[in-house]
């Protein structure tokens, strides 16, 4: 594909779709977060408002349920390994137009920035969800609150946090290690 292509038709093309489905397989390393090009797409997702859908097989979405509700941490490190510079793309060229568009609007560093923001606002939707269905998971409450701190959004993390302490609290006493560690993120 040529420069040209991606500054020009692509963008539109990705803009008159009005929608991107990413797949994530295995969601613990997903082969599209490595790929030039998948990355290329979220960021024009992301550059023009458009709706980033994110699908997994069967069975990941099993194993994915099960680490939202039990490893939540695992998902963000997962998800946070973003690097267009270190992606690949099949034809070299295609991933030196990549990279010469990237660099002729925000740059690669701020290209991986604007994916790993997205790609945590899902997550953190996905974790709400969860948490919908599991009020009384304090460790998704917390890893949740922590996700949207990270964020900046302190208003809606300060509240999972408090809601996780008295959790803790309550089900396990003041003193043990998980009450005490949410002390240490509520005061961070």
């Amino acid at each position: 594909m040529t420069y040209e292509f991606l500054e020009g038709e692509f963008r539109r093309n990705v803009e008159s779709v009005g929608r991107v489905v990413l797949v994530f397989a295995p969601w613990a390393a997903p082969v599209s977060l490595t790929r030039a090009w998948c990355l290329f797409e979220i960021f024009v997702c992301v550059q023009r408002g458009i709706e980033l859908e994110v699908i997994m097989p069967a069975a990941q979405m099993a194993n994915f349920a099960r680490a939202l509700v039990d490893d939540f941490d695992s998902i963000a490190a997962a998800l946070s390994r973003i690097a267009l510079d270190e992606a690949e793309a099949t034809k070299p060229e295609d991933k030196a137009n990549i990279l010469r568009a990237v660099e002729a609007s925000v740059g690669v560093g701020e290209l991986d920035k604007q994916v790993l923001h997205e790609l945590r606002a899902w997550l953190a939707r996905v974790g709400g969800d969860a948490l919908a269905t599991d009020p009384d998971n304090w460790g998704l409450t917390m890893a949740l609150g922590r996700l949207l701190q990270d964020q900046g959004k302190l208003v809606e993390a300060l509240p999972l946090m408090m809601r996780a302490l008295q959790g803790c609290e309550e089900q396990l006493g003041a003193s043990h290690p998980d009450t005490l560690g949410s002390v240490n993120n509520l005061a961070s």
